[in-house]
C-alpha cells in the first residue's frame, strides 16, 4: 500500500489510517490507494478503482490519482487560481501605471520647487533694490516698497498652493500602494472568532493547542487541510483572565489554501457543538473593514425598512467585492 498502491507482505503496526469512505482500517494486504491532494487513504474498490487502473498507477510513476470528493473541487480550485492570476497581472499592471504617475508628479514637483528658488532670488533682488530707494530718500519709496511687498506675497501664496496641491496628489499613489501592499499582506490571513482559550500554562502548549483546535476544524468542514498548511498562528489582542476568547488569526501557506476553506465555511452548521459558533472570516485592512461597517450599517437599515417583514439584509462576498445581499427570513 502506497500512494501509487505498491504492497509489500504483512501488516504494519499501528497503522491508524482508515479508509474515508468504509471507515475500516487500510492494511499493508489492501489493494489502497491515496489522494494525492487531502492525503487520505481509501480501498481501490471504494472508490470504484478498477485492478487494471489499480496496477497501471502502481507502475506508472507520472499518473496521479485524487479521490471523487477532491474531483469535484478540481474545477472550482482550477477557477480560483485563474482568478487569482488575473488578479494579479491587473494588480501589476496597476503598479506600473501609478508608478509612472509618480514620476511625472516627482518631476512636476522638482519644477515648482526651481520655480520657488527663483522667485526667492527675484524677492532677494527686489528687497535690495528696495532698500536703495529708501536710501535715496524718494517721496515714494515707501509706497513702492508695499507694492512689491504685497505682490511676492500673493505670488508665494499661489506656488504654496500649487505645491501643496502636487503634495496631495503625490500621497494618493502612496496609499493606494501601502492599502495594496497591506492587503497582500493579508491574502492568506483568515480569522478565527469564538474559539475557546487554552489553560495551559506556557504560551508555546497554548499555541499548539490552537493549532490543534484549528486542525479539528479542518476536518469538520472537510476543507481539505492539515497543520502543516498553517503557516503562523496567534491570538489577537492582550490576554485577560475572565475575557472573551480573543480572535485566533491563521496564516496559510497560500491564497489556495484560504479559498478552500472559506468555501468550506457553510459547513460549520453542520457540525458538532464544538465547531458550530466558530465564525470564520477574512482578514481584512481598516479601509476594509470601514467598508464592511458602513454596508452592514446599510443593510441593517434596509431590513428595518422592510414593512412587509418577509426579507433580511446581509452583507456577502470577500473584501473589495462585497454587496448587500436579499434573504427570505426563515420560518421560527
Amino acid at each position: 500500500m502506497s500512494r501509487k498502491g505498491s504492497t509489500s507482505g504483512g501488516k504494519k503496526e499501528d497503522r491508524s489510517d482508515r479508509c474515508s469512505d468504509c471507515s475500516k482500517i487500510v492494511t499493508d494486504r489492501d489493494a489502497a490507494i491515496q489522494c494525492e491532494i487531502c492525503e487520505v487513504w481509501f480501498h481501490a474498490g471504494c472508490q470504484n478503482v478498477s485492478d487494471e487502473a489499480y496496477k497501471a498507477l502502481k507502475e506508472i510513476e507520472s499518473l496521479h490519482w485524487y479521490c471523487d470528493g477532491c474531483n469535484r473541487g478540481a474545477s472550482k480550485i482550477l477557477h480560483m487560481m485563474s482568478a487569482i492570476k488575473e488578479r494579479q497581472e491587473k494588480l501589476d499592471h496597476d503598479f506600473g501605471i501609478m508608478k509612472q504617475e509618480v514620476i511625472v508628479i516627482k518631476q512636476d514637483l522638482e519644477m515648482l520647487m526651481q520655480k520657488t528658488t527663483e522667485i526667492g532670488q527675484e524677492v532677494k533682488e527686489l528687497k535690495a533694490e528696495t532698500g536703495l530707494q529708501q536710501e535715496g530718500g524718494g517721496s515714494g519709496s515707501g509706497t513702492f516698497a508695499d507694492m512689491v511687498t504685497k505682490q511676492v506675497e500673493i505670488h508665494m501664496a499661489t506656488v504654496h498652493e500649487e505645491v501643496k496641491g502636487v503634495q496631495q496628489t503625490l500621497s494618493e499613489p502612496r496609499e493606494q500602494a501601502r492599502e495594496e501592499k497591506d492587503k497582500e499582506n493579508r491574502a492568506n490571513n483568515v480569522i478565527l472568532y469564538r474559539i475557546p482559550e487554552s489553560d495551559a500554562d506556557t504560551p508555546d502548549n497554548r499555541h499548539k493547542e490552537d493549532c490543534h483546535f484549528a486542525t479539528q476544524l479542518f476536518n469538520a468542514v472537510n476543507s481539505g487541510l492539515v497543520e502543516d498548511d498553517i503557516v503562523k498562528a496567534f491570538r489577537l489582542g492582550k490576554r485577560q483572565a475572565n475575557a472573551a476568547p480573543r480572535p485566533l488569526l491563521l496564516q496559510l501557506g497560500s491564497r489556495m489554501a484560504k479559498s478552500l476553506l472559506m468555501n468550506s465555511a457553510y459547513k460549520l452548521q453542520d457540525t458538532t457543538a464544538k465547531f458550530r459558533n466558530v465564525v470564520i472570516a477574512h482578514d481584512m485592512t481598516v479601509k476594509e473593514r470601514q467598508e464592511c461597517k458602513e454596508l452592514v450599517d446599510r443593510a441593517k437599515e434596509k431590513t428595518e425598512e422592510d414593512t412587509s417583514g418577509n426579507w433580511v439584509y446581509k452583507v456577502r462576498g470577500p473584501p473589495g467585492q462585497m454587496k448587500i445581499v436579499r434573504f427570505r427570513r426563515t420560518q421560527e
